[in-house]
């Protein structure tokens, strides 16, 4: 079969810039893939040594510096709030695992979490007591307001918690003293997909603190 001299000179140059094309196109899917694997680290948390932090629903920690990252959790649930204890031995988190978010704690070395609350109502990790005895998570268990918890410390070896305060509080946390506790009354009106990064209006809702130690 014969082709005219511009047919051929079309599939010459066809021929010629095929391995451009697919180079590039590996080159882009290469670099498509690595952007991927970075992006979406979510909730982050630091401790002297290491970072905690959600990629996929599952747990990951790292060196401070990024490196050595490892999933810690693997359920298909989602974990989230990770906080690690004051000697960064320990992360509590709330997860789903059956049905309902409810708080748990496992070893930086891994293993299997463990469950210390069993309330239907949502438990969400806030952090820890300075000591590194306690864990403080926010509960709406008895607010009636839709937009507002109640703080609660819980020993991290299980046990029945204990409500901080009769006053609304919708997350806070300890100072390192143990001796004041800062608190944001309300989440915010505009919560979730309707929000707005960095907003300073009026919709904020304040932040207070209280004078108090632990266990007081």
């Amino acid at each position: 079969m014969r082709f005219s001299s511009s047919i051929r000179s079309t599939l010459l140059l066809y021929i010629l810039a095929l391995p451009i094309f697919v180079g590039g196109f590996s080159a882009f899917s290469t670099s498509v893939l690595a952007s991927e694997e970075t992006l979406l680290l979510r909730q982050p948390d630091i401790s002297k040594k290491n970072i905690a932090f959600i990629y996929a629903g599952d747990i990951w920690v790292a060196d401070r510096d990024g490196k050595k990252p490892r999933r810690l959790t693997s359920h298909p649930a989602s974990e989230i709030n990770p906080k690690f204890s004051p000697n960064g031995q320990e992360i509590a988190f709330t997860a789903n695992y059956d049905g309902n978010n409810d708080v748990y704690v496992i070893s930086l070395d891994g293993g299997q979490p463990r469950r210390l609350t069993y309330h239907p109502g949502t438990d969400m990790v806030n952090g820890w007591t300075p000591d590194g005895k306690e864990v403080v998570f926010a509960s709406s268990r008895e607010v009636k307001s839709g937009r507002s918890n109640q703080i609660y410390h819980i020993s991290k070896n299980g046990g029945y918690p204990e409500k901080m305060m009769d006053a609304l509080a919708y997350e806070g946390v300890w100072s390192p003293d143990g001796e004041r506790f800062a608190y944001r009354p309300h989440r915010q009106a505009y919560f979730g997909a309707s929000g707005w990064r960095q907003y300073r209006g009026g919709a904020n809702p304040p932040s207070g603190y209280i004078r108090q130690k632990v266990g007081n």
